[in-house]
């Protein structure tokens, strides 16, 4: 059986090793001390790496991921202490989120109408640019310890957004997708909340 000398130098661990000699029982001494040993266990541990990569993106899919799928927008508030809650977004906002099961998510939000002249004013200081359309885009984590996914944001009109992380909590109960966030702009604590529902494929 192959000594821990060849793993270390190819940086395997003791499990992968017990699970490489498992699958390939034939592996001798011999094999440790030549030049083509090292590349061919090289090359086997990157296949494993490789196979254990695609089981941690399939557990991550439908089955286990609630978020994954096309959402519709239909309330957008942000409430300050004691106040009453703003629309940014209009009483009848229209926006969609979609998180694909390898990883990936766009979002969307828009005014309804678009391009309103009296419109409530978003105190989020990550506004948006115009402040009536809302857009990024890149890959996202779910995480369903703490019911949170975080998503690594590619691009977007929200300029302080891109080449960061953001993290959102949500729930989901009833069939809706909350996402709720506490924030302080000048010193007035604000609650946000989004509320989405599932969208259906509209039949012509």
């Amino acid at each position: 059986m192959l000594s821990h000398g060849l793993w270390d130098a190819v940086g395997v661990t003791n499990t992968d090793s017990n699970e490489l000699l498992s699958r390939f029982p034939s592996l001798t001494p011999s094999l440790e001390y030549s030049m083509f040993g090292k590349v061919f266990v090289t090359f086997l541990i990157l296949t494993l790496s490789a196979a254990h990569a695609k089981e941690q993106i399939a557990s991550a899919g439908s089955k286990n991921n609630p978020l994954v799928g096309s959402w519709r927008l239909v309330s957008y508030t942000d409430t300050p202490k004691g106040g009453k809650a703003l629309k940014a977004f209009g009483e009848s906002p229209i926006g969609q989120f979609v998180f694909t099961d390898d990883g990936h998510i766009s979002v969307h939000l828009m005014h309804n109408p678009p391009a309103p002249k009296n419109a409530d004013v978003d105190p989020d200081p990550d506004a948006c640019v115009p402040a009536w359309y809302c857009a990024y885009f890149g890959t996202y984590a779910y995480n369903a310890g703490d019911s949170t996914w975080t998503t690594r944001v590619v691009g977007g009109n929200i300029v302080t957004y891109i080449g960061t992380d953001q993290k959102r909590k949500f729930t989901i109960k009833d069939g809706r997708l909350i996402i709720s966030e506490t924030y302080t702009v000048d010193g007035v604590s604000y609650f946000g909340e989004r509320i989405l529902v599932r969208s259906t494929r509209v039949e012509k």
